[in-house]
């Protein structure tokens, strides 16, 4: 009889724990790696089971929905290992041969592979969707990025998680470029800065966001120098502002810069020149700034500022403004005397000078009240666009103080406008003149009761100006005669006025205004 060697002792049994089948340790790990527990429910262990897809659930929710968290992946990759290998290291602590292997591996497997195949595709489809978005964002097309990475959601995210968040990086960089081509319809500038906001970004992938930046300072520089050419001055400043930020920060699009400076110089003059002298006054006032834009500007300066002085002081001149029409004449002749445009400008100063002297009489020439006397005839200014007293005349005469005898001068004696009188004559109260003739009256209502009354003409003071230079020309009085002792007289005054005659009038001026 031959000595059978007894059976191995069985495996120790910790208290309480569930007898462990004898299970394909392969098996066993390939159930685990589903993340379902398969793995655990092949060998019998529910709760390990229960408690491993509870755990995996939670994982992989945190892996799916947390944005920003894709070094979590390592912690869901450890998980799957650690639960894979768990799972083979109970099945080979058995000491019993397992059987049913085939049977035991084809469970694992029809719940694994599924869960591995979906991982693979899903991770394909994110790289592929993540490859498309990149290619897409560095040739600037943003707006199919934003739609390309709105395909990537929690199920990628499961797949490969940093991948996805990369993908959204990119999207959020490329929501600024979205919104700069939307800013720029309106704001150019407020476009540029969300541009240099999106360069900054850690994302940024596409090459030409530094060239847009560019065109968009250039359009705005351009539309500022042409706004400066319809005369907006602070336009104009903000148009070399941002030339000179070109220069500095592009140094590659300096042609470009020219280019818009020379459209602008190319623009002058324009056709108002007192809008060239705003554009060409500011020129001159930015040396001091020295910008090669600003330099090569001032070389325009000298070529068209002259015919904008004359021209604008013209303008000025016709549009009732002397007073600034007088300064731009003067400073053509200060700043250019050996131009061909100053002798215009010598007699634009004159024509001013006439303009502000007749504006000045036109005001002192207003009487406060009517029938007045106005200020002229105590402070007289000169015209000098007045023809001279001088020559027989007769001398247009504007007259104030006694209405009745100013309209019963002839017409070509008087100057209805300012501009045409060349003398103003200022008349005061009318007193008894010289004795004419000296009649008697008897009285109705005293019959044998006779009264002497004494005719006289009008004398009335007056002061003449010659309008031309304002002088006093005469200090004087004028004395009206007319008919004296009529049949009639109500009243029998000892004195009384004779009556005149517009011809009586007539003569009592012309040796003034006809002399």
């Amino acid at each position: 009889m031959r000595l059978m060697p007894e059976p191995p002792d069985a495996a120790p049994h910790e208290p309480g724990a569930p007898e462990a089948r004898s299970r394909d340790p392969f098996a066993v790990a390939l159930g685990n790696a589903s993340l379902l527990g398969v793995g655990y429910v092949l060998l019998g262990r529910r709760g390990l089971a229960a408690v491993a897809v509870t755990v995996s659930l939670g994982l992989l929710a945190v892996l799916a929905f947390v944005e920003g968290a894709g070094w979590f992946q390592g912690v869901v990759f450890a998980w799957w290992a650690a639960v894979a290998v768990h799972g083979f290291y109970l099945a080979t602590s058995s000491r019993t041969r397992p059987s049913g292997v085939r049977a035991q591996r084809l469970v694992a497997a029809a719940a694994a592979v599924p869960v591995l195949a979906t991982f693979v595709v899903l991770r394909v489809d994110a790289a592929q969707k993540e490859s498309a978005a990149d290619e897409a964002h560095r040739a600037g097309e943003c707006a199919q990025v934003l739609s390309i990475v709105d395909g990537l959601g929690p199920a990628q995210r499961l797949a490969d998680a940093p991948l996805v968040d990369r993908a959204n990086d990119g999207a959020e960089a490329c929501e600024l470029v979205v919104r700069a081509r939307r800013q720029a319809k309106d704001d150019r500038l407020l476009a540029a800065r969300t541009i240099a906001r999106y360069q900054d970004h850690r994302a940024a992938r596409w090459a030409g966001a530094a060239d847009y930046r560019a065109d968009l300072l250039l359009d705005q520089a351009a539309e500022n120098l042409r706004a400066a050419l319809t005369g907006d001055v602070d336009a104009l400043g903000a148009g070399f502002d941002l030339l000179r930020k070109i220069r500095g920060e592009f140094r590659d699009r300096t042609s470009d810069a020219d280019g818009v400076l020379a459209d602008f110089l190319g623009g002058l003059p324009v056709e108002d020149p007192c809008v060239t002298l705003k554009v060409t006054d500011w020129i001159g006032r930015q040396q001091a700034r020295g910008s090669t834009d600003l330099r090569r500007a001032e070389g325009i300066v000298d070529e068209v500022a002259p015919a904008a002085l004359v021209g604008c002081a013209d303008r000025l001149l016709a549009a009732n403004n002397p007073s600034e029409a007088l300064k731009g004449y003067q400073r053509l002749v200060t700043d250019y005397p050996e131009h061909t445009l100053a002798a215009r400008a010598e007699k634009g100063i004159t024509a001013a000078t006439y303009a502000i002297q007749l504006r000045d009489v036109r005001t002192l020439l207003t009487p406060p009240y009517g029938g007045e006397l106005p200020p002229y005839c105590t402070t007289p200014k000169p015209y000098g666009g007045a023809k001279p007293y001088r020559g027989r005349g007769p001398h247009r005469t504007m007259l104030f103080g006694q209405d009745h005898h100013r309209d019963n001068l002839p017409a070509p004696w008087r100057a209805t406008d300012d501009a045409a009188a060349v003398l103003v004559i200022c008349a005061g109260a009318e007193q008894l003149g010289d004795v004419v003739e000296t009649c008697t009256y008897e009285p109705v209502d005293m019959p044998g009761g006779y009264r002497s009354v004494t005719f006289h003409k009008y004398k009335v003071p007056v002061r003449v100006y010659e309008v031309r230079t304002g002088r006093l020309v005469a200090n004087t009085t004028v004395q009206i005669g007319g008919t004296s002792c009529p049949y009639f007289l109500y009243g029998l005054p000892a004195d009384e006025y004779v009556s005149p005659t517009t011809a009586d009038i007539r003569a009592a001026y012309q040796g003034l205004i006809t002399p």
